[in-house]
């Protein structure tokens, strides 16, 4: 590779240790005959061993990447591959295509925790790698926050998590001439309903390319969780890809 190149090769080997302490929240109460007991509710401590190399091509005129990544733990062992490819119809704009597939090459189920299987519409981020407004929420408006790891769809979908295999193609348009909004749509498979064809298409209001971005689900082949729209619009908020000094080169003057 030559120096001007901007290609980049990165092998990354990690070790995660998540332990738990128990905090004011986390205290259950229980009726029993002798009364009322009070016990921890803890999440149980775990370690995950993760290998993970990427390849990626910035170039201006359909920039691509690709990754393969291993993760080991007590009771599985699991490998994905994600390519992302940017079909380019003019200079800054074109059509994301990002694909994933993922399958457990060891799984002890049913002693594997369901957060560890692979979600169409994002895991919770059991590495804590990103920063999630109410990471423990599954409502509200922090609880609409979601990270696009695994299948990333954009809509949430009433499918199990899969505990053996998953592909996925998300499709995603830069934003409307004059306008920050975008179209999606999104399309997998999983061993949870292997027959089963899922599609989630909507519109997205781009308010940081990839840092920021609210989605509003248009169509869904599964039912959405809540009955009331406005309960199924979800949005990503990418902190960690926040570099002021970028926001403010690209700010207007």
């Amino acid at each position: 590779t030559s120096a001007r190149s901007r290609v980049v090769n990165k092998l990354v080997l990690t070790k995660y240790e998540l332990l738990f302490t128990y905090g004011e929240g986390s205290l259950v109460v229980q009726e029993s005959l002798n009364g009322v007991t009070v016990t921890p509710d803890a999440e149980a401590d775990y370690y995950v061993n993760k290998m993970a190399f990427t390849h990626s091509n910035p170039r201006t005129l359909n920039p691509y990447g690709f990754g393969i990544a291993v993760e080991q733990s007590e009771n599985f062992v699991k490998a994905n591959l994600q390519a992302s490819y940017k079909l380019t119809y003019r200079r800054g704009k074109g059509l994301d295509i990002r694909l994933f597939s993922g399958r457990f090459l060891y799984n002890d189920f049913p002693n594997v925790d369901d957060k560890f299987a692979f979600a169409l519409h994002g895991n919770r981020d059991y590495l804590y790698d990103q920063v999630l407004l109410g990471r423990a929420e599954t409502a509200g408006l922090l609880g609409a926050q979601f990270v696009r790891n695994d299948g990333g769809f954009k809509n949430a979908v009433m499918m199990d998590n899969a505990h053996t295999w998953m592909t996925v193609i998300n499709l995603q348009s830069s934003t409307l001439p004059g306008l920050p909004i975008s179209i999606y749509t999104d399309l997998g498979w999983s061993s949870a309903s292997a027959k089963e064809l899922v599609v989630g298409a909507g519109a997205a209001l781009v308010l940081l390319p990839n840092r920021l971005e609210i989605y509003f689900p248009i169509f869904t082949s599964t039912d959405m969780p809540f009955p009331q729209y406005e309960k199924n619009i979800r949005f990503v908020f990418n902190i960690a890809a926040l570099n002021p000094f970028e926001l403010i080169r690209k700010m207007p003057h």
